[in-house]
């Protein structure tokens, strides 16, 4: 299985394609944007896609920076880091980070925020191969590819990039299972996965589908209504695990 990783640097063919190139020697498939605007934007929407993050410490912040081709600014990296903030608190994904860089950017201003996100610095055009190296083995350990290592027979129904937001959630509800990390919220998304799966399969009626799925939506549309109680640890794991069935049905049905 190789390793995702999402790069965002303003120096497309000295950097980003050079990189690209030589990372596939090392089973790392890296995806780039030229300013944190994009790059962030791509991460929201897709981050169950990577396992990792590369950031350029002085780079183009917006898409218009990048049209205008303005020169990259000395506090780009900063605003990087915000945009990080807030997908992580948005998200609750947490992605191994570097920063390669040939910029010798403010160490004292930006290392408390650095250090708080254990990211590494590498050194542009003289690291790439400690950087390849630094990947791989963060990445390895990080929940969103063990758990696809763990359950890529079911996870290999949203091999379709259409399904990456469906995707997405299925990820947040395993991590939950995965790390005792049970609430509501966890029931919100299994539904959420269920509902986007009947939508997007209208053909599949009640009579023709899985037979755990009215379980799934009964069970859970009680526990989500505002008055109910809240459900038991043992509850949201059971129909967690349940539509982990329902998904392995779906691919066999896809597939027919």
């Amino acid at each position: 299985m190789n390793i995702k990783v999402l790069l965002i640097d303003d120096e497309e063919e000295t950097i980003c394609k050079k990189l690209q190139r030589n990372a596939k020697d090392e089973s790392i498939e890296i995806t780039y944007f030229c300013n944190y605007e994009a790059g962030f934007a791509e991460l929201n929407r897709s981050f169950s896609q990577y396992h990792a993050l590369v950031l350029d410490a002085k780079c183009w912040k917006t898409q218009a920076e990048q049209d205008n081709d303005h020169n990259p600014t000395d506090d780009a990296l900063s605003e990087g880091l915000r945009l990080l903030a807030e997908f992580e608190h948005k998200t609750q994904c947490f992605l191994p980070v570097a920063v390669y860089t040939g910029f010798d950017f403010p160490q004292n201003y930006l290392s408390p925020q650095l250090n708080a996100i254990k990211a590494r610095i590498f050194r542009k055009g003289t690291d790439h191969a400690e950087l390849f190296t630094y990947l791989k083995e963060t990445a390895a350990h990080s929940d969103t590819y063990r758990i696809e290592r763990k359950y890529a027979d079911v996870l290999a129904v949203f091999e379709n990039a259409k399904y990456t937001s469906i995707k997405n959630d299925a990820l947040a509800y395993l991590k939950d299972l995965e790390n005792d990390g049970l609430t509501r919220d966890t029931l919100v998304n299994i539904r959420k996965v269920y509902d986007s799966l009947r939508n997007d399969f209208p053909t599949l009626q009640p009579d023709n589908i899985h037979p755990l799925t009215k379980a799934i939506w009964s069970v859970g549309s009680f526990y989500l209504h505002k008055n109910a109680p809240l459900p038991s640890p043992y509850l949201i794991k059971s129909l967690g695990y349940a539509l982990l069935d329902v998904l392995l049905w779906f691919k066999a049905t896809l597939k027919n």
